[in-house]
């Protein structure tokens, strides 16, 4: 018997979505504070954006189908 086990999801620091979207962690964090970008809190200062809410973001704003993966840092 299979079970079925959901994807592990993909998160990003705001440091992470500032990067990729090319603006500073303080806009990502003020996007956060206004509702417009949703995050996951998984401590009193630890923030985390989910893939998902990023691509649906980023669709919102520019009609993108989904970011590039992230590259490895060199």
């Amino acid at each position: 018997m299979e079970e079925n086990v959901p994807q592990a999801q993909q998160l990003f620091t705001l440091e992470q979505v500032a990067t990729r979207l090319g603006v500073s962690a303080q806009t990502v964090w003020r996007w956060v504070a206004r509702g417009r970008l949703p995050a996951v809190r998984l401590g009193p200062r630890c923030l985390r954006v989910r893939q998902e809410d990023l691509d649906e973001f980023v669709r919102g704003r520019t009609g993108a189908a989904r970011l590039p993966p992230p590259t490895a840092p060199i």
